[in-house]
């Protein structure tokens, strides 16, 4: 843990209320017991957690993200892997510069411009067992930047690089209407190594109905709202590289290309035009064939 990560943990020990524990225990209970579920791919599940778990290589776990509650089946992953494992997640926090996000020039956590959902949210993944990895998510400062991309290689060096798992939401924060935003380029430094590579798979998820059952800004959930969790066919760095060549897309893209495969079309957000254009390649292909 560096220091930066140490100071934030620490202070949001001190600066949480007593009732964020509460809160974040509700939480948990209401994920495991009293949520509307519906499990989907689950042999494609079994699969990504058997290949990390025998030693094979790295598992990067790849969800949207609608909702504080997706730590529920990140905790859902977590119980497939051995518990030998090394299991943590990238989150990624508003880092603009003087005091505008959440995080200051130094790197120390605001309280006050922490929202309770937030705060909840960090305490149950947490209290799962689910390790956060701080990441700033922008700066206007290239020296900070430059850190930032140093500090997600060294991340992914050290969880994928000894075949540990590491979640991410690539999207970097939660979408405010359900449908899939712009997935960090930042990510990129993560498949640049390439031994490490060539032992990656990677687990793409699709969850509805999570950011209806606990929007983005509230503390409030619906136990009516219904979440449907999509596990999605696992695939390696070798594959995806030959779709960023075939299609002529970087790999951020091609990762989220295989969430959005999982969902409906008007789910696609800004990726509506790129998913498109993909579709018809491959249509194009069937008929040749």
């Amino acid at each position: 843990m560096s220091n930066v990560e140490r100071n934030v943990a620490e202070a949001r020990k001190k600066n949480n209320p007593w009732w964020v524990g509460i809160a974040s225990r509700a939480l948990i209970f209401w994920g495991e017991h009293m949520m509307r579920t519906e499990i989907k791919g689950k042999e494609n599940l079994q699969e990504a957690t058997d290949y990390v778990n025998t030693g094979k290589g790295g598992l990067i776990v790849t969800p949207n993200h609608n909702s504080y509650i997706d730590a529920e089946f990140m905790m859902m992953v977590k119980e497939k892997i051995d518990p030998k494992k090394r299991f943590s997640v990238l989150w990624a926090n508003k880092f603009v510069g003087n005091g505008e996000g959440k995080y200051t020039k130094t790197g120390q956590e605001d309280p006050k411009k922490v929202s309770a959902a937030g705060k909840i949210g960090l305490a149950a993944a947490k209290r799962i067992g689910i390790e956060l990895v701080d990441v700033p998510q922008e700066t206007n400062d290239l020296g900070t930047a430059r850190k930032i991309i140093r500090h997600i290689k060294e991340i992914g060096k050290e969880i994928l690089g000894n075949n540990n798992v590491l979640g991410v939401f690539l999207e970097g924060t939660r979408s405010r209407d359900g449908n899939l935003g712009e997935a960090k380029r930042a990510l990129r430094i993560l498949f640049e190594n390439s031994e490490i590579n060539s032992r990656i798979l990677i687990l793409p998820i699709a969850a509805t109905g999570t950011g209806e059952y606990l929007s983005p800004d509230s503390e409030k959930v619906n136990p009516l709202a219904k979440v449907i969790i999509i596990y999605g066919k696992p695939y390696n760095y070798k594959q995806a590289l030959e779709e960023m060549e075939r299609f002529n897309l970087p790999i951020e893209t091609i990762l989220m290309w295989h969430i959005g495969q999982l969902l409906p079309k008007e789910k696609w957000g800004i990726y509506i035009d790129a998913f498109s254009k993909i579709q018809d390649i491959y249509v194009k292909q069937t008929e040749t064939y």
